[in-house]
């Protein structure tokens, strides 16, 4: 048995190595770039059995709060390598840690919502220690099951099939494709009211992946607020927009080589 941590991860990877290491498992721990989830627990032959997703009690409260709760939710109920009943939300912390009653009734309405309303399961940990052995052990025991032959009882395989090459499974998770109409209603907006002709620039930039409102307002200032004249500029004499300085006083800096070709990317198609 496999479990893969996204190479983001590092504190869960190092706890999940020290909890299995001289524990007599068959587990094998590695990490590596996970498109999708925290982490994922594979069989020996690349099945998929688990997918996690990861959250502290106020990482949870800041996703609810800035709309990645609803897009990361969305994401993990279309991924189809996945029954929803194995893709698996671990909660982590301690409700004492939490400054109010209210936001306490947030985490325990939304662990509600995942487990009765989305199918998914859910697991509470006090601490990351607690979620790397829940991995490790949970690892294991599906490793000892899948060797007396059994199976989970909605597996979309069957103990026969378990040779089966990884190269002749499905479309894999990190393939799978998102349904644009679908996903952009998820997508955390700029409420309608708020959005005027002298920030629209900024607010359109700042919905490219990589790029910040500082960013976006020294590219804007630069071009007059004016998103044609900057495409016009990228396009036809990108050098200016490559020395263009973000930020303020002491904490200028030259916009980096990465954000201008992610400029070129989303704008110049």
């Amino acid at each position: 048995m496999k479990i893969y941590i996204d190479s983001r991860e590092t504190g869960l990877y190092e706890k999940c190595v020290l909890s299995n290491d001289g524990n007599g498992t068959f587990v094998e721990v590695e990490q590596k770039p996970l498109p999708l989830g925290d982490a994922i627990i594979e069989s020996d032959e690349g099945r998929p059995v688990w997918l996690i997703e990861r959250k502290s009690l106020f990482d949870l409260l800041a996703s609810i709060k800035d709309g990645r709760y609803v897009e990361q939710s969305f994401r993990l109920e279309n991924s189809a390598e996945f029954p929803r009943h194995n893709v698996v939300y671990i909660i982590e912390g301690m409700y004492s840690q939490l400054a109010s009653f209210q936001q306490k009734k947030v985490i325990l309405s939304t662990i509600a919502s995942l487990s009765l309303f989305k199918g998914f399961s859910v697991f509470r940990t006090c601490n990351l220690q607690e979620t790397a052995e829940l991995l490790v052990w949970v690892a294991d025991k599906i490793d000892r099951k899948f060797q007396k032959g059994t199976m989970p009882h909605d597996c979309r395989w069957n103990v026969q099939s378990l040779p089966m090459p990884v190269q002749s499974l499905p479309m894999p998770v990190q393939s799978l494709p998102m349904p644009e109409e679908h996903y952009s209603t998820v997508v955390k907006k700029v409420k309608k009211e708020n959005v005027t002709e002298d920030n629209i620039a900024v607010i359109m930039l700042c919905s490219i992946p990589g790029i910040s409102s500082a960013t976006a307002i020294s590219l804007m200032r630069e071009h007059e607020g004016s998103l044609k004249r900057f495409i016009q500029t990228l396009e036809n004499d990108p050098s200016i927009v490559e020395n263009t300085m973000i930020g303020e006083g002491e904490k200028k800096r030259k916009i980096s080589k990465n954000m201008v070709a992610t400029l070129k990317q989303y704008l110049l198609r």
